[in-house]
Formats: C-alpha cells, structure tokens, sequence
C-alpha cells in the first residue's frame, strides 16, 4: 500500500501545482474553460490527478473500510465516497464545459458541483473534528466567493476548494499510516 500511498500523494500535489499555475496564468475563467484551448491538457492533467487520487483512495486508505454512514440498511463506507468521486471527476472530464452542446456542457456542472460537495460531505461525515468544519467553510465559502459573487475568478475558487479536500485526503492517509 505504500506504493499506492505514494502515488496519491503525487497525484495530489501535480493537480494542486497546475491548478494554482492555471489561476496564476489567468488565461482562462475557470480551470475548466481551459476545455478546447491550446492548453487543455493542463486540464486533463488535473483532473486526472484527482480522479486516481481518488480511486487509489479507495483502494489504499488504511481506514478505506470505515462507514461513515448508513443509507437506509446499507453501509456507506470511505472506499464508497473515495471511489463514487473518481467517478464524478471521470464525469467532469467527459463533459466539457466549453462544448456547443448546452446539455454536455451542463453535465459539465452538475459533475463539478457533485464532485465538490460529495468532497466536503465526506469530510464532515468522517469524523467530528472541528478543524475539519473549519476546512469545509474555508473550501465551500472560498468558491462560492469566487463563483456565484465574482470576487475573483473562478480559477482561484478551485484552488481554494481543492486545498482542503487535499489536506484531508493527505493527512488521513499519514495520520492513520503512522499509527499502524
């Protein structure tokens, strides 16, 4: 599992270092309109990232088995979460935002919105710390700042997002690895 471990962790740190290189650039709106730009890859890069890190999540987080809640009589565990999100971003990679078709480009949004608040859902769920609420405010707050008020661009609102579901998703893995 350490492999894996280790590939998460550079999954993560490859999509927040072109996240934060794409919303430096501030060539486009959103890491998103990056869709059918010269500098697309950028984005599949990113997503991509997070999609594996997420599905190697799945599979590699040593407290993957833990439910963190019941959806009627069934168990929805970590691995659940983890692996429904690499699906999500999968959906995010599909549908691009730029695509002439209004209900691809929809799509589009409905995976990002999913994926985000699937993100933080599963933060507040997994354990009752107070950091992690302090977290979810910084992420939900610093996007919907960006997003829905236009105080910065939409670039900025991802990084800011996406910083606290990494710091989660990494410091879950070394806490529980280092008391194994």
């Amino acid at each position: 599992m350490k492999g894996l471990t280790l590939n998460i962790k550079i999954c993560i740190i490859t999509a927040l270092a072109i996240g934060l290189f794409m919303a430096i650039l501030n060539l486009y709106q959103s890491w998103s309109q990056h869709h059918l730009s010269d500098l697309e890859p950028l984005l599949y890069v990113v997503l991509l990232c997070i999609s594996f890190a997420y599905l190697m999540a799945s599979f590699a987080h040593p407290n993957k088995l833990r439910e963190i809640t019941k959806i009627g009589k069934m168990s929805f565990r970590l691995e659940h979460a983890f692996r429904i999100n690499a699906y999500l971003f999968s959906g995010i990679i599909i549908f691009g935002v730029n695509s002439s078709i209004g209900w691809v480009a929809n799509l589009h949004l409905f995976f990002t919105g999913a994926s985000i608040l699937l993100g933080y859902i599963t933060i507040l769920i997994y354990d009752s710390i107070k950091r992690y609420y302090i977290h979810t405010a910084i992420g939900i707050g610093g996007f919907v700042l960006g997003f829905v008020f236009n105080l910065y661009s939409v670039s900025w609102a991802e990084v800011i997002a996406s910083i606290p579901l990494a710091v989660f998703l990494l410091k879950t893995i070394d806490d529980e690895n280092s008391n194994n």
